[in-house]
């Protein structure tokens, strides 16, 4: 799922924001600091789903977990990514 906002944020302010909903801070890999306007997410542990969130044109991807490869395709692509 995807969505665009109508104002541009960054990494750290999407953070900051996940973690006052959430109540806990997310791990993030900020990708190459873009603002981001297109912001897709799957819930639970779908960081398999990050590559289809690139190729679909995310600035940024939310979803329940991380592991080692989405750091270097975060790193790799610019795509900010954020694990909560």
């Amino acid at each position: 799922m995807a969505r665009r906002f109508a104002r541009l944020a960054l990494a750290a302010a999407l953070a900051a924001l996940l973690q006052y909903r959430l109540g806990r801070a997310a791990t993030v890999i900020e990708g190459d600091g873009r603002p981001l306007q297109r912001v897709a997410w799957c819930t639970g542990g779908a960081q398999g789903a990050f590559e289809a969130a690139i190729a679909a044109g995310a600035d940024a991807y939310i979803t329940g977990e991380i592991s080692e490869p989405q750091v270097h395709y975060a790193r790799e692509t610019g795509v900010a990514y954020f694990a909560c």
